[in-house]
């Protein structure tokens, strides 16, 4: 019932008015449990106190009226019916009012405790017309069905966290970014040049490594005598992946077989694979394999990525990484710049983060880390515009280690130059410059804009 302490909170003034008439009747309203028939007695007195010669009613209901007849110098009780508070319902709250109107009171205190939102769900038609005209013009609003004041509440509660996060501080990260924007330039314009709008695995990996995302070495070896040497290399255990321009989704074409021990079993995976992928793709270009190492250390598996959005632009994707990622369906997106608050909200918003923070026995992956990686894929699809889409899928994390096992990128032409093809631009980096304090301290100095004029803003 908190919804009838927020409506008898917006009848009735919980303090008496600021007015120099003196009242001549009083009622008092609570909800009559023991706890404020207690603190009603302790506000009688204050108000005999103030007001001598008033007439004071309480305004109960009747599992305390037998309590509150025993207190002395009361003028009057208004018995709001059974139950302990003084309306169960729209047609009793109705009564109620009507009963202190006629009651002509020229103060009503009460003790009914307001919580920070109500919206009253009243179904009935017209026999509740005059109840829900009562509330709206109490301020209290009112809905047809409980689906409708749930989306509302909902609402409410999404308006609110954003405005908190708005708020909010962001937390300096624990390394400095460093971003090679010449070799990421390249690497894109470079696949432009050449009509292909799929980077391989190989290409994936290093535009993720000029943003300073760590990646799992990947090899390209294209005879199967080479896949051996690069795995005796690397040192067993491997994995050997298809490497085709043709195939981007490699499980799916069972391209890609784990935990490979020997020099026989490499052979025997490289003509598998070889096998599958011909009849997964008959026409497919097929170049060779990649070799990299088998990551064997307990952790935790995640998706990070991004697509380009037609209306909002780069969108940046979180959520429970591996081969049933589609199946679990647990992922939240965000719109880019992202700071580290913003990165961690993102989180947040999924299952697996509980499994992050660790889980029974399992320690929990370097919360920061990720929040960095986050970070760095932000600043890649801000920088680039022809960056279409970002798949990093598993991105491996443990309490010590974080890299990329597999990554696929997707680049398109453009006329569009950053930050034009986002939804919510990042503060322009040539109103930015670093000073140095006398104390040797570092700052960023920005501009901020009052009208057409910028001011300077540290």
């Amino acid at each position: 019932m908190t919804w009838l302490y927020a409506i008898l909170g917006g009848l009735l003034p919980s303090r008496p008015p600021v007015t120099r008439a003196r009242p001549n009747r009083i009622v008092i309203v609570l909800p009559c449990c023991i706890g404020d028939v207690v603190n009603g007695t302790a506000v009688l007195v204050s108000l005999r106190r103030a007001y001598p010669h008033a007439h004071i009613a309480w305004a109960v209901g009747s599992w305390s009226r037998a309590i509150l007849e025993q207190q002395s110098r009361l003028d009057d009780l208004i018995d709001t019916g059974p139950g302990a508070l003084p309306a169960t319902t729209p047609t009793a709250l109705l009564r109620f009012v009507r009963v202190l109107r006629r009651g002509r009171y020229d103060l009503a205190v009460s003790l009914v405790r307001s919580p920070r939102a109500a919206l009253a769900v009243w179904m009935g038609g017209k026999e509740v017309e005059e109840g829900i005209s009562l509330l709206n013009n109490a301020g209290i609003p009112t809905y047809s069905t409980p689906e409708d004041a749930v989306n509302i509440f909902m609402y409410m509660y999404s308006y609110s966290y954003n405005l908190k996060l708005l708020q909010e501080t962001p937390r300096e990260l624990h390394v400095e970014l460093k971003l090679d924007r010449e070799k990421a330039d390249r690497i894109i314009r470079g696949s432009l040049g050449e009509n292909s709008n799929l980077l391989s695995e190989v290409e994936s990996k290093e535009l993720l490594e000029s943003y300073g995302i760590p990646v799992n070495k990947t090899e390209v070896s294209t005879p199967p005598d080479e896949a051996v040497k690069l795995a005796e290399k690397i040192g067993f255990p491997v994995v050997l992946k298809i490497h085709s321009p043709n195939i981007s989704h490699k499980t799916e074409a069972g391209g890609v077989i784990l935990d490979i021990n020997s020099k026989e079993e490499v052979e025997s995976a490289y003509k598998k694979i070889m096998e599958n992928a011909r009849n997964y793709n008959p026409g497919a270009r097929i170049i060779g394999v990649t070799v990299q190492r088998m990551i064997k250390d307990r952790g935790y598996e995640v998706i990070v990525g991004s697509k380009f959005d037609r209306l909002f632009g780069p969108i940046i994707l979180f959520g429970m990484g591996g081969i049933m990622t589609e199946l679990i369906g647990d992922k939240a997106i965000g719109l880019p710049p992202l700071n580290t608050t913003l990165a961690r909200r993102l989180m947040e918003q999924t299952k697996v983060y509980k499994l992050l923070k660790g889980f029974r026995n399992r320690p929990a992956a370097n919360l920061e880390s990720l929040e960095e990686i986050l970070i760095r894929l932000s600043h890649l699809v801000s920088d680039f515009p022809e960056v279409a889409e970002v798949d990093i899928n598993p991105l491996f994390a443990n309490e010590d280690l974080i890299f990329a096992l597999d990554a696929r990128v997707m680049v398109r032409p453009t006329t569009m130059r950053s930050p034009e093809h986002m939804v919510i631009s990042p503060y322009p980096s040539r109103y930015e410059t670093v000073w140095s304090l006398d104390d040797g301290t570092s700052v960023v100095l920005r501009m901020k804009r009052l009208g057409s004029v910028f001011f300077p803003f540290t």
